[in-house]
């Protein structure tokens, strides 16, 4: 996964005569706008990108979209380059690479979801999808669900209707309802619930409820003996797994320690012991390093104590 937005990124570059990832990629929203232009091309070389005037926004469309219900994407790179450092080129290539790509392809699916989702003559979803039994809870920044809301087509605000359904977790980590379909995870927005005929509180309910029936199917045997543990494949999202306080109960009862976490990939984790000093310091410094991926960014690593799931804290390593 991470060969392939090295690889991604690179192309990008090379569409905008660049040969490394320098400071001025990411030195204005222009500039960062246009790394999100070569990255769209890239990842989409089937679909039509451009930007308009007086507007900081990406509008993006498919043409294989064909029918009566066509559709213009946007993307908003502006609230993404507020997480930009000016003067730090390589945290800035590890948030495009782990948040920025990621943020793109979001883009393109949630455009051909809502798309494939309506009856032409209805007006109506059709999709035997968007039910309350498909819905499970996926982890994501704060700044990704903004930016996407923010991508849309309306103005002076973004109607609650039109909303993505989220809660916190901890820090800047918020979960999303979304539906589980075979081509990718959809997410909820206020009016999905609508449709359902559910709230939010009960569509977060449902999240759970469904994603607890999934994880009690999995069966683990991680050996804490090892500086490092990996839990991954168990269907994209492992990351989920911070939600069950009940699963990292019985890790840490194996462990026979409290566990430090790092999100590699939404379909994988990385535990260490706490009290594994050189284990957890090894694992930490290749999150904050970049020697291993991390899904969010700055990367964001994760404690479960006798309190339940918290942040790292400084007092945890001094």
């Amino acid at each position: 996964m991470q060969d392939d937005r090295n690889k991604i990124l690179t192309q990008a570059l090379f569409l905008m005569g660049k040969d490394d990832f320098d400071l001025s990629v990411c030195q204005d929203q222009e500039s960062f706008r246009s790394l999100m232009m070569a990255l769209f091309r890239v990842i989409y070389p089937d679909l039509k990108a451009w930007t308009v005037a007086d507007d900081h926004r990406i509008h993006f469309t498919d043409p294989t979209i064909k029918g009566k219900v066509t559709a213009n994407g946007f993307m908003n790179p502006a609230r993404l380059f507020e997480q930009v450092r000016p003067f730090d080129p390589d945290w800035n290539k590890q948030f495009v690479s782990s948040e920025v790509i990621q943020f793109i392809r979001n883009g393109v699916e949630e455009l051909r979801r809502q798309v494939a989702a309506v009856d032409p003559e209805s007006g109506t979803s059709n999709s035997p999808h968007r039910s309350v039994s498909k819905i499970v809870p996926l982890l994501k920044s704060d700044a990704m669900i903004s930016g996407m809301e923010q991508s849309s087509s309306f103005k002076g605000g973004v109607p609650d209707r039109y909303r993505l359904l989220s809660w916190p977790l901890v820090g800047r980590v918020r979960v999303v309802p979304a539906f589980d379909t075979p081509e990718n995870f959809h997410f909820m927005h206020r009016y999905d619930a609508d449709e359902l005929g559910i709230t939010p509180d009960e569509a977060r309910d449902h999240a759970l409820a469904n994603f607890r029936t999934m994880a009690m199917r999995i069966k683990m045997r991680n050996d804490y003996t090892k500086p490092l543990v990996v839990i991954d494949r168990i269907g994209g999202i492992a990351s989920s797994l911070l939600l069950l306080p009940e699963f990292w109960e019985k890790e840490a009862i194996k462990a026979r320690d409290e566990l430090v976490i790092h999100v590699a990939e939404y379909d994988t984790l990385l535990v260490a012991r706490k009290g594994d000093r050189q284990g957890m310091e090894s694992l930490i410094g290749m999150a904050i390093s970049g020697a291993v991926q991390s899904v969010f960014s700055p990367p964001v690593i994760f404690v479960f104590d006798k309190n339940g799931l918290r942040l790292l804290e400084r007092s945890d390593v001094a």
